[in-house]
């Protein structure tokens, strides 16, 4: 019963400074729902380049809108942009907040050094023209 009655006093200490979550799942209903059919994803012909990039906004700032704004520029190059982390802490100011992702591109032949850098400049300046800072 002590680890009950902890386990509550955490959850009341969460409540009040907004840090906590409640999630209620009917697994009888999702089961029910059956298995997800699988499907034959062809192998790619050539090599993909991935590059992580990280973007300051504010605390409220959806992930899902970054996301959005770096896709617009470059669709036809990005495979992928996948959340990674958010990081807060020093050097960054109190109402600031690092969302860092992942992106990957999706070639029509292997790319050089020089495409890759393109496409990650072309996103990086879209970004900026946004209004977003990136972390370097």
């Amino acid at each position: 019963m002590a680890s009950r009655s902890a386990a509550s006093t955490n959850f009341t200490r969460a409540c009040r400074t907004g840090r906590a979550a409640i999630l209620d799942i009917d697994l009888s209903a999702l089961l029910a729902l059956g298995a997800v059919p699988k499907q034959y994803t062809p192998l790619q012909r050539y090599p993909s380049s991935a590059f992580d990039l990280s973007v300051v906004t504010g605390l409220r700032e959806l992930s899902g809108e970054l996301r959005k704004a770096r896709r617009r520029r470059r669709r036809r190059e990005c495979e992928s942009v996948d959340y990674l982390y958010a990081y807060r802490g020093t050097p960054l100011a109190d109402d600031r907040q690092s969302l860092t992702y992942r992106v990957s591109s999706r070639p029509r032949h292997t790319l050089s050094n020089d495409e890759t850098s393109t496409v990650r400049s072309g996103i990086i300046d879209a970004l900026r023209a946004a209004g977003y800072q990136l972390r370097v």
